[in-house]
Formats: structure tokens, sequence, C-alpha cells
């Protein structure tokens, strides 16, 4: 009577400890392929998020004539006056217009890809490659051979659009996508 009042009691610390989540969680740990994709889907999901400040076309920080400004950071209608020390004006930045390549930047931290999914580069058109010959329209209005941080890492499209950047801003489609498409099916069953 006494053994079986403990064995009785024994299986009731066992189902009360036993949790799902950790069983699934330990058989998940087991299998190594679903490992690597989970940290695989994690680093999608941070490059998705930070999809605007590794490809874009504006600068991160940059210094023009003794302002400091944020442009990848700022809304993409701000509009900024920009004066001299002495007060007097100078020029007027429309952020979403401006092409900050052809400033006379004091100082300038480029994102990793300095091109927007949507801008079009038209002087590498017709499918650049990306070992290939590039151009590019410094700011003293010359046609020289682009300097290798303005580059396109993967080439360009028929219209010159930048593929390294499409495909980072690519995923934040996609994931979105995904996450929808999964909703609904959860929703329906």
């Amino acid at each position: 009577m006494t053994q079986e009042f403990h064995t009785n009691r024994i299986m009731q610390n066992t189902n009360e400890n036993f949790s799902f989540k950790k069983y699934a969680w330990t058989q998940f740990k087991k299998n190594k392929i679903a490992l690597v994709c989970l940290y695989l889907l994690f680093g999608l999901i941070i490059l998705a998020i930070f999809a605007p400040y590794i490809a874009n076309d504006r600068p991160l920080y940059a210094e023009f004539e003794g302002n400091t400004l944020y442009p990848a950071f700022a809304s993409e209608t701000r509009i900024d006056s920009i004066y001299n020390p002495k007060g007097e004006f100078i020029q007027v930045l429309q952020y979403d217009i401006t092409d900050w390549r052809q400033l006379n930047l004091t100082s300038v931290v480029w994102a990793p890809i300095p091109y927007s999914p949507s801008s079009m580069d038209m002087y590498n058109r017709e499918y650049a490659s990306p070992l290939g010959k590039q151009r590019f329209k410094n700011s003293e209005g010359e046609i020289i051979d682009i300097p290798s941080k303005f580059r396109h890492k993967l080439g360009t499209d028929g219209i010159g659009r930048d593929l390294a950047s499409g495909l980072i801003h690519g995923t934040r489609i996609s994931l979105m996508v995904g996450l929808v498409s999964m909703g609904i099916a959860s929703l329906i069953g």
C-alpha cells in the first residue's frame, strides 16, 4: 500500500512538472537543421528591420557647410535651409530629391549600400555588371570611373536600379507577405 502511494505521488509530481513548451523546445534543439533555419529567420528579420539604414541613397551622417545633418533618419519630405557660420543663407535641401553625391560634403558616412531600391542610376543602366566598368558623375560634373564605395555590388537592372538594394528591401516585403499569409491560414484553420 505504501509503495503504491509512493508511486502515485511520483507520477503526480512528474505530471505537474511536465511542460509541453519545454518538451517541444528540447526536441527542437535536437534538430540542428531547424535550429540553423531559426537563426537564419532571425537574421532575415533583423535585415528587414534595418533595411532603410543598410541600403539607402541618403547619407547616415553628413556635414555640409558647417551644418550637421542626419538625412537617412529624417522624413523624406524634410526641407532644411542651410546657413553658413556667419548666418548667411546658402541653399535649401529637400531630402527626397537632393543628390547627396553631388554635394561637397565635408564629412560623410554612407550606408553600406548607398542606393535605394527605387532610385535609378542613369550612368549605369543596361544591366551594369558588378565586375564591369561602372560610371559616376562627381561633384564637378565630370563622368568618371565609379569610386569603390559607390559601386553597385550586385550590378544594376535594365533601368539602373541597384540589385543589392532591391534584395535587401525585398526581404521586408517577403517576410510581410509570409506573415500575412500565415495569419490568414491560421484564421481559416
